[in-house]
């Protein structure tokens, strides 16, 4: 039986360190196939190839040398929900990201993530704020976001063009108490 590391625990998902014995490389690969969820990731055109994947994931660990992927699993069946990252911005700041896979999406899978993420930047790496960014062509997502307690600092221009539209990157954050 192959365990898996767990990093935090939300009511429903776990958050665990990527592996690939346990299929991570192609689960993350194919959570990236669809163009909705590229464009909304801000990464379309890209394509994201197993193999490469795989080649680049390290091997579980909780080693957190500034930016790490952590895969997220259903905390009662173990079935993988997407990935979650976590980089450290600056002494006190932290950038997450989100991609939960399209047919797992709106059943509290994400908001459950980002609780448990963001409360352990806030108590376990003593962040004063935890931002993210979020492409104004998700607006489920920035929905979310807001009611998770996340709000608008400033948008930014990244050249970011799907099929022949501009879209602007807002940053939203959420500050300690």
């Amino acid at each position: 039986l192959h365990m898996r590391l767990v990093f935090v625990e939300g009511s429903k998902v776990a958050i665990v360190a990527q592996d690939k014995q346990m299929g991570d490389a192609k689960n993350f690969t194919i959570s990236r196939q669809d163009k909705e969820t590229l464009d909304q990731i801000g990464s379309h055109g890209n394509i994201y190839n197993e193999s490469i994947v795989d080649q680049n994931m390290a091997d579980p660990s909780f080693d957190f040398d500034g930016k790490k992927v952590f895969t997220i699993i259903d905390k009662n069946s173990g079935e993988y929900l997407g990935d979650i990252r976590l980089i450290k911005y600056s002494e006190d700041e932290y950038e997450i990201g989100l991609v939960i896979i399209q047919d797992k999406r709106n059943n509290g899978y994400g908001s459950d993530a980002i609780k448990a993420i963001t409360s352990y930047a806030f108590n376990k790496m003593n962040a004063k704020k935890v931002f993210l960014r979020v492409y104004r062509n998700n607006p489920c997502a920035k929905k979310l976001y807001q009611r998770l307690g996340f709000v608008y600092e400033k948008s930014e221009d990244n050249g970011y063009v799907i099929d022949g539209v501009k879209y602007l990157e807002d940053y939203m954050a959420i500050k300690k108490n």
